[in-house]
């Protein structure tokens, strides 16, 4: 196997490995730090590698995708669908309040 080909695999590796890591960080605790070596910081929580995902341009549409999901949640008459209006509704109350105490 030439040089590029087993770059390409190893990097394959690499990547399969890293992916894993941060979905099942992801389900099970999501404060959970994952290698993260593209980053000056080689271990960030997962949570924060999503809103730094969600914070570039190609994440956008996943932030929203998920707004709608936590939304679709919280339409139901389950403990989910209660967790999901409570964040709703803190985040609601952080804007409201920070807009009325800084609003002109």
């Amino acid at each position: 196997m030439p040089v590029n080909e087993d770059r390409q695999a190893a990097l394959a590796v690499q990547c399969e490995a890293l992916y894993s890591e941060l979905i099942a960080a992801w389900n099970l605790a999501p404060r959970t730090s994952v290698r993260t070596p593209g980053f000056a910081t080689k271990w960030t929580p997962a949570a924060d590698v999503v809103f730094d995902d969600m914070s570039c341009e190609a994440g956008e549409e996943d932030h929203v995708e998920m707004l709608r999901l936590l939304a679709q949640v919280a339409s139901t008459d389950t403990d989910m669908g209660h967790r999901a209006r409570g964040v709703m509704q803190r985040i609601a109350e952080r804007h409201a309040i920070f807009h009325t105490e800084n609003g002109k």
